[in-house]
């Protein structure tokens, strides 16, 4: 009885182990991208130090117009598409576009998609949508958003793209809202941005910040599945940026300092896909789109 208790018991360990496996990313080992759970992804900018920087095999690029995509893809890198005009396609919570546009909208990025990709099953990210932390019940503008926003993923998936929707803010997941999360979450991975500055995390120290940054990116995980979405269609959205206000640098100086915390960063949210099992981690903010973000410390960190 002994014997086949403990081999039962091996048999009900070895089970869930298996289980609880973290699943890739749908995505992973399409169109040159990596099998690997996570996925690590870099928002692209085009510049000589950037691209020696990214222009790599095993470095997956988000990009969108231009040259930049092939050229980054002849170094060896992946590319992924990243439309940064999501409200343009679906409009605004005050103003969302006619639903009967969404269909060819969503055929229009896709096309596109795929013809600076160089994939048929092109990610295309889609930053960003907004109103995540309205509550419900929610206006008859923002309702039709949503709307918008769900038919726009789901059709995008139809015609075989991998669509990633980037949350700006925490998400209400309460009441009518859980619904339409699990609903955008059956056709595209949602991405969190989770922006911490890095002001605040130096002044914290190196355990009680690496400890904060753990704690928040647990934590913008945590508000997906605990309404049963899985790991797998969930990533997450490092900021780099030096805008002051938005996370990132934030002013931190001197510059050494901001390169420990972006060490910092790497290693919590690196250890917190590993204990969750999401699909991806997503670095944004090496763009210098401004005054502002034209800062020449950006490649070393």
């Amino acid at each position: 009885m002994c014997a086949a208790a403990l081999i039962c018991a091996a048999a009900l360990v070895c089970a869930a182990a298996l289980a609880a496996t973290p699943a890739p990313a749908p995505y992973a080992g399409q169109c040159g991208l990596p099998i690997a759970q996570p996925i690590w992804a870099e928002f692209g900018w085009p510049t000589d130090a950037f691209n020696a920087i990214l222009g790599k095999p095993g470095i997956v690029i988000g990009s969108s117009s231009g040259t930049y995509p092939s050229v980054m893809r002849a170094t060896g890198a992946a590319t992924v598409y990243f439309d940064l005009n999501f409200n343009k396609r679906i409009g605004t919570t005050t103003k969302p576009v006619d639903p009967s546009l969404m269909s060819a909208k969503a055929q229009s990025l896709f096309t596109f998609a795929v013809q600076q990709t160089g994939c048929a099953t092109p990610v295309i990210v889609l930053n960003e949508l907004s109103g995540a932390n309205l509550v419900t019940p929610w206006s008859d503008n923002n309702a039709q958003y949503r709307q918008n926003a769900l038919s726009f993923v789901q059709d995008l998936a139809a015609l075989g793209a991998h669509p990633v929707l980037l949350v700006a803010t925490r998400p209400y997941t309460g009441g009518d809202a859980a619904v339409w999360w699990q609903q955008a979450a059956a056709s595209a991975e949602l991405v969190r941005e989770s922006y911490v500055s890095a002001t605040a995390t130096w002044k914290s120290g190196p355990i009680l910040g690496n400890r904060n940054l753990r704690t928040t990116y647990r934590q913008a995980v945590g508000d997906f599945t605990s309404i049963g979405i899985a790991p797998s269609k969930l990533g997450l959205m490092l900021s780099f940026a030096t805008t002051k206000g938005f996370g990132g640098r934030n002013g931190l100086e001197p510059a050494e300092a901001w390169y420990q915390v972006a060490k910092w960063q790497e290693l919590a949210v690196q250890q917190v896909a590993a204990e969750t099992g999401i699909a991806s981690v997503w670095s944004w903010g090496w763009g210098e789109w401004n005054v502002a973000e034209q800062d020449p410390d950006k490649p070393y960190a």
